[in-house]
């Protein structure tokens, strides 16, 4: 087995970091998961400074169901690189697994830096809510995901249509006739908006 000839290579010799991650990534392969989290605990361990070890440890946690891990070597990682994006999306999930909304939505905007979210943010011309009063502003809603995604958020839509004095939505084409129809109070694009 190829992990037992790591284990005992670990052994007869001091090793660098990048051994200690080549048994992880094995455990993790092979789905055994309680031993490569215990593993990358170690790893953390021997190399508190390292911040690729919390990355690893989390995305670990990440499989291994566990939140609390997850958000422990999350913020561990984040004491000692505050703004590393992938980080802040580990931290993201483990709040939104626990329940902690406004804590995992506050993480959640580090997604379009993440090499971890394969979607792009827009680059529209327009400041970025943060939950401030709308009563005379107008608001943009625009989609990330997918068609299911957007019908699962669809909901939302008409609580914001009702703090804003004018609320637009940019969705899927095949579902803007759908939102037309249950918010007649929203203005629904069925394309990427340009700067105009």
């Amino acid at each position: 087995r190829a992990d037992a000839h790591l284990h005992r290579g670990l052994a007869l010799k001091p090793a660098t970091i990048a051994e200690h991650f080549n048994l992880a990534t094995l455990l993790l392969d092979q789905d055994r998961l309680t031993d490569a989290v215990a593993c990358l605990k170690d790893i953390v361990t021997r190399h508190p400074q390292s911040v690729e070890a919390h990355v690893r440890l989390g995305r670990a946690c990440r499989r291994a169901n566990d939140p609390d891990g997850m958000l422990a070597a999350a913020n561990a990682g984040l004491r000692l690189e505050p703004n590393h994006p992938i980080l802040h999306l580990l931290a993201s999930e483990a709040h939104f697994d626990r329940g902690e909304l406004k804590e995992g939505w506050h993480d959640y905007r580090w997604r379009f830096q993440s090499t971890e979210n394969r979607v792009l943010g827009k680059n529209y011309p327009l400041s970025v809510w943060q939950g401030e009063d709308l009563k005379e502003r107008g608001l943009l809603v625009w989609t990330e995901q997918g068609p299911g995604d957007e019908i699962l958020y669809a909901n939302m839509l008409g609580d914001l249509a009702a703090r804003a004095k004018r609320c637009a939505v940019q969705c899927s084409p095949r579902l803007a006739p759908l939102f037309k129809r249950a918010f007649p109070n929203v203005t629904v694009f069925d394309r990427d908006l340009n700067a105009d």
